[in-house]
C-alpha cells in the first residue's frame, strides 16, 4: 500500500518517528556494515526516534524485531541478544516477510548501511520509493551510477581527471582479454570488479603472471575494470547537506600506506596498515585539500547525490584523480568517517539526526 506523503508526515508530528536501520547483508563488507549499523542503532538520538534494527542475514533473509530499541543505555548487549544469542535471537524470515512484518507499524524512513545488494546497488532506495518511505541518502539511480564504477567514470569523466582504465566484460576470453591490457597499460595495475563496493573484488596485479588469474576472479562477480595505479596522496572527502540544505565538507582524512601497498580490503579491519590521518578543517590544511573538497563537490553534484558521501581521490601536484564514490557510510574504526566526524566537533547524534532529518521532512 502506497503512503500519502503528506498526511503521513502531519500524523508524525504527534508521535516520535519510526526509522528502520538495515545492516549486516552479504559477505565481503559484512562486517563492516555489522559494525557501522550497531554504532548508527547507539548513537542515532533515540529519545526522538523509534528505532527498529534489521539484521540481513548473507543468505538475503531478515531478523526484524516487533518492538524498538530502548530510549537511552548502550545497544550492543540488546542488540547481540536480538540477533545472535541461539534460542534468543530473532528468527529470520524471508525479505517479504521480513517487509511484512517491519510495517506491522507505521515506518517514516529507512536507513541502510548494507554494501552491495540493498546497499550501494539502490534495490533498499527503490523499495522506498515504490512504498512511499523516504530512505536516508541517495536515490536508487544515484546510488546504482556510482556503485557501477565504470558508469561512473563515464559521467565524471567530463570534468574529473580519472586514472587511465579499461574495461573488460565478463565473457571475454582470458587471452583476450591479457593481450588488450599489456597493449594499453606498461606496470601493475588494479584489477577491479565494476560493481562491488570500495575495495571489495580489487586487487594489485605486480606482474604479467598474476594478470590472468586476477581477471578470472574479479570476472566471476560481472565486468571487470583495469586501472593504472595512480600516483600522490589519497584522500577521503565525505560531504553532507547540513540542517540548512547546503553542501559542506568534513575535514578531509589523508590516508598513508604503511603496512599495505594500497587502502584494501585488510587495511580497512587492522589497525596500523595504513594511517588516516584527518585534516582540521581549516584554511591552515593547504590549497590541495581545498582543490581535492572542490572537486569531489562537483562529483557529488553531478550525481545527483544526497545524504552523506564519501568520495576517495589521489593528488599530486600535476592533477587530482577520483577513484571511487561510496553512497553508504561506514561507521567503523578503521575507516574514515568517525574520525572526520571528531576531528570537524561534530557529534555523532547531530550528524544522524541531520540525515534522518533530511530524509524524511526535507523543507
Amino acid at each position: 500500500m502506497l503512503r500519502d506523503t503528506k498526511h503521513s508526515i502531519k500524523y508524525m508530528k504527534t508521535r516520535k518517528p519510526h526509522i528502520a536501520v538495515f545492516f549486516g547483508g552479504e559477505e565481503g563488507s559484512r562486517d563492516l556494515s555489522l559494525e557501522s549499523g550497531y554504532w548508527a542503532c547507539q548513537h542515532i538520538p533515540r529519545e526522538k526516534y523509534q528505532i527498529t534494527p534489521v539484521h540481513v542475514q548473507p543468505d538475503g533473509s531478515w531478523q526484524v524485531p516487533l518492538g524498538s530499541l530502548p530510549n537511552r543505555g548502550p545497544v550492543d548487549r540488546m542488540m547481540d541478544m536480538l540477533f545472535r544469542v541461539p534460542g534468543q535471537a530473532v528468527r529470520a524470515v524471508n525479505a517479504p516477510d521480513g517487509l511484512q512484518r517491519l510495517l506491522q507499524r507505521p515506518l517514516d524512513g529507512m536507513m541502510t548501511l548494507l554494501r552491495g545488494r540493498g546497499g550501494d546497488d539502490g534495490s533498499l532506495h527503490a523499495t522506498g520509493l515504490t512504498l512511499g518511505i523516504p530512505v536516508v541518502g541517495s536515490s536508487a539511480g544515484s546510488s546504482q551510477l556510482a556503485h557501477n564504477k565504470h558508469r561512473m567514470h563515464t559521467v565524471i569523466g567530463d570534468f574529473a581527471a580519472l586514472p587511465d582504465s579499461a574495461l573488460i566484460h565478463e565473457k571475454t576470453p582470458i587471452d583476450s582479454a591479457v593481450n588488450d591490457v599489456k597493449n594499453q597499460f606498461a606496470g601493475p595495475v588494479f584489477v577491479k570488479a565494476v560493481t562491488q563496493d570500495g575495495s571489495s573484488g580489487t586487487e594489485l596485479v605486480g606482474s604479467l603472471d598474476e594478470l590472468a588469474p586476477a581477471i578470472r576472479r574479479a570476472s566471476r562477480l560481472g565486468d571487470v575494470l583495469i586501472q593504472e595505479i595512480a600516483q600522490g596522496t589519497e584522500m577521503a572527502v565525505t560531504l553532507f547537506p547540513d540542517q540548512h540544505g547546503s553542501l559542506i565538507s568534513l575535514p578531509t582524512t589523508l590516508v598513508v600506506h604503511n603496512r599495505a601497498p594500497f587502502y584494501d580490503y585488510l587495511a580497512k579491519r587492522r589497525p596500523g596498515r595504513v594511517n588516516l590521518s584527518t585534516a582540521t578543517g581549516t584554511p591552515n590544511d593547504g590549497p590541495l585539500i581545498g582543490e581535492a573538497e572542490e572537486i569531489a563537490r562537483e562529483v557529488y553534484q553531478e550525481l545527483g547525490c544526497e545524504g552523506a558521501v564519501t568520495i576517495d581521490v589521489v593528488a599530486d601536484d600535476n592533477s587530482i584523480d577520483v577513484l571511487d564514490v561510496n553512497t553508504i557510510p561506514m561507521f567503523t574504526q578503521a575507516t574514515p568517517l568517525i574520525g572526520q566526524l571528531k576531528a570537524g566537533r561534530l557529534a555523532p547524534a547531530s550528524f544522524l539526526d541531520t540525515l534522518l532529518v533530511g530524509a524524511i521532512d526535507p523543507r
